[in-house]
C-alpha cells in the first residue's frame, strides 16, 4: 500500500506499508527495483515489527535541471523527521545485496548525555597518544590504519566511540561548536536562543528622592538631580551555551559480523571524549648550552616510544616508521651530534 507520496528536490519518494513481504516484494519489482531472494525474510521481520518502508528515487530530469541552475552536482541529503519508542537504525535490509563492508558514521544529538549501543559492545577508539610529527602529513592513512587495526583487535562487533562532546562549555575547543541556527536545521526542538552576559536591561541605581518641605503652609517646588544612568559593562563575546550532547560513532559492518539492526540507549554520562594523537616537534636549531645533551637523550627516547606506539595503532613495521623519522622534518635529533 502507498501511504503517502513526495516529489521533494530531485527525489520522487513514497511511503510503502504491507501486510506480507511478497505483496512489497511485488510492487517494488514491478518499479523497477532490484530486490535480491534474501529480503524476504528481512522484509517479513520488518513487516512483522509494524514498520513502514521509506522509499527515495533520484528524478535525474530535476536533478539535471538542478545541476544547470547552479545548485551543484550532488544530491541533497535527505532528512526524515519522525517520532518512535524505538531508539534503533535498521541496517540489515542494506546489507543484503551489499558487497564487502560498509562504513556508518552516526552523530546523535541528546539533551542527557551520551548514546551507546544497546545491543552491541560500545568501545572508545585510542586516545592521547604520542605519535611521530611525520604522521600529520600521513593523518588520512593513519587513521584508516588504526581504525581498522582496532576493529580487528576488538574481538566482538562493536560501535566504535570517536567523540562525545558536552556542547554547553569546551575547554580546548577543536573548533567552534554549531550554533542554536545549526542545531535545530538538523532536527533538535528543543533549543531557544540564549541570553549572553550583559544583556540585561537597566544600568539606574534607585536613589531616593527628597520630597518638599512645606514653608508656611506652601509646598515650594524644589529641583532634585536626577541620577545619570551607570555605564553598561561590556563584556568580551563569550561561547552560547548549548543545552546539547552531541556523540559520533563509527562501525564497519556487514551481514555477517553485524547480523542485528542497531539498537541505542541514551545515557547519563555526559563526560567528554575525543580521540587525540599528541604530536611534539623537537627543536632543530643549533645548541650549545649545558643541557643539550640532557635534551638529546630525551628526545631520542621520545622517538623511539613514538615510533613503538605508532606501530602499535596502525600495524606500521618499526622498520619503515624509523625511514619516515629520519626524512622528516629533518635528520632526527638522536642522529645529531
Amino acid at each position: 500500500t502507498i501511504e503517502a507520496e513526495y516529489a521533494v528536490g530531485e527525489y520522487d519518494i513514497q511511503i510503502l506499508s504491507a501486510n506480507q513481504s511478497n505483496g512489497l516484494l511485488t510492487f517494488l519489482n514491478q518499479s523497477g527495483y532490484r530486490i535480491p531472494v534474501d529480503a524476504v525474510s528481512v522484509l517479513n521481520d520488518y513487516i512483522r515489527g509494524g514498520m513502514k518502508f521509506f522509499v527515495a528515487r533520484v528524478n535525474l530530469a530535476r536533478h539535471q535541471a538542478g545541476v544547470a541552475g547552479g545548485q551543484g552536482r550532488y544530491l541533497t541529503p535527505l532528512q526524515i523527521s519522525m517520532r518512535s519508542e524505538k531508539f534503533m537504525l535498521p541496517i540489515r535490509l542494506g546489507t543484503v545485496n551489499a558487497r564487502g563492508d560498509q562504513e556508518l558514521f552516526i552523530f546523535a544529538i541528546t539533551r542527557k548525555g551520551r548514546v551507546e549501543g544497546a545491543n552491541y559492545a560500545t568501545v572508545k577508539i585510542p586516545a592521547d597518544v604520542n605519535v611521530p610529527p611525520f604522521t600529520e602529513k600521513l593523518f588520512g592513512r593513519f587513521y584508516q590504519d588504526m581504525f581498522a587495526r582496532e576493529k580487528q583487535m576488538t574481538p566482538i562487533p562493536a560501535m566504535f566511540l570517536e567523540y562525545a562532546w558536552d556542547l554547553s562549555w569546551c575547554d580546548p575547543c577543536a573548533a567552534n561548536p554549531p550554533s542554536v541556527e545549526d542545531l535545530q536545521s538538523l532536527g533538535v526542538d528543543w533549543l531557544t536562543p540564549q541570553s549572553r552576559p550583559g544583556s540585561s536591561s537597566g544600568g539606574l541605581r534607585p536613589v531616593p528622592i527628597p520630597q518638599p518641605i512645606p514653608q508656611n503652609g506652601v509646598v515650594q517646588p524644589s529641583i532634585v538631580p536626577l541620577p545619570q544612568p551607570l555605564p553598561l559593562p561590556v563584556f568580551p563575546p563569550q561561547p552560547q551555551a548549548i543545552d546539547a550532547f552531541i556523540t559520533r560513532l563509527h562501525l564497519r559492518y556487514n551481514k555477517v559480523s553485524f547480523p542485528q539492526d542497531l539498537q541505542f540507549r541514551v545515557t547519563d554520562n555526559r563526560e567528554n571524549f575525543q580521540g587525540r594523537f599528541i604530536i611534539q616537534q623537537p627543536y632543530l636549531g643549533e645548541m650549545v648550552c649545558n643541557e643539550a645533551q640532557a635534551y638529546l637523550q630525551q628526545v631520542k627516547a621520545r622517538e623511539q616510544n613514538e615510533a613503538i606506539a605508532l606501530s602499535r595503532l596502525t600495524g606500521w613495521s618499526i622498520d619503515y616508521i624509523r625511514r619516515q623519522q629520519a626524512v622528516y622534518p629533518g635528520k632526527p635529533m638522536h642522529e645529531r651530534r
